[in-house]
């Protein structure tokens, strides 16, 4: 409730943790599966937060909070985390991935293809090298062991999770596989309900499991899905082989 863009718009006065959940009741106002705004058609991506919040969200409510899947929530915490840090944005990513990750090559987010000087913004894709992505994991995997302070957010979301309550389901789907979502990870596989493994699953097929319990990490770097993803993630992660 301390940010002004989002004033009169359906993400005010929310707990963050909807948002972080994918719950923060926006269904009405996005589309999930395409990525676009559904009362102008615009892409998500193409534009600042700053421009839809007025465009698009002003006067918006909020419908439920149940599982809804899209891009806009992501990108508007990302501008919430721009906006608290201030001139610190850059030493805060710096702090993260230098400092904490030791990182060895260059990491970015890219910026939105339409924005104006002065505009709040954030869009969550994010470029790493293989080494450095599992890097990151091995960093995430670090602080849940060694219960950091990041370590206690992780087992708080998890703690956190909602039921995706998903009409499909698709074994060989990193998606679709996986029954709950908790702070941006997919988690609760099937056939590892009571483990903490959680995950994430990127454009191309791209994926990263994290079993907390056994101390492993599974990622896969790929450009195209069509490969069997239950046989060499999932399975490697459940059986350990």
């Amino acid at each position: 409730d301390d940010w002004p863009l989002i004033q009169n718009t359906l993400y005010h006065n929310q707990k963050l943790i909807n948002l972080l959940n994918m719950a923060a009741g926006d269904e009405r106002y996005v589309d999930g599966n395409s990525g676009y705004l559904t009362k102008s058609r615009r892409w998500i991506n193409n534009y600042s937060i700053t421009n839809i919040m007025n465009n698009e969200l002003r006067g918006s409510k909020k419908l439920n909070s149940r599982y809804y899947y899209n891009n806009l929530v992501t990108n508007t915490i990302g501008a919430y985390v721009v906006f608290k840090s201030g001139d610190s944005f850059q030493e805060l990513l710096d702090d993260i991935f230098q400092n904490k990750v030791g990182i060895k090559d260059d990491v970015f987010f890219r910026n939105h293809m339409n924005t104006s000087f002065g505009e709040e913004n954030f869009w969550y894709h994010f470029y790493a090298t293989r080494s450095d992505f599992l890097r990151i994991g091995r960093a995430i995997l670090h602080d849940w062991q060694n219960d950091t302070c990041v370590g206690k957010y992780l087992k708080t979301i998890h703690e956190r999770r909602i039921p995706k309550n998903n009409k499909w389901k698709d074994d060989n789907s990193h998606d679709l596989n996986s029954k709950s979502y908790a702070g941006k990870f997919h988690t609760n596989y099937s056939g590892m309900a009571k483990r903490n493994v959680m995950g994430m699953s990127g454009y191309g097929g791209q994926s990263i499991m994290i079993d907390f319990d056994k101390g492993r990490i599974n990622v896969i770097n790929s450009i195209h899905t069509d490969y069997k993803w239950k046989k060499i993630a999932h399975s490697v992660i459940k059986k350990g082989k």
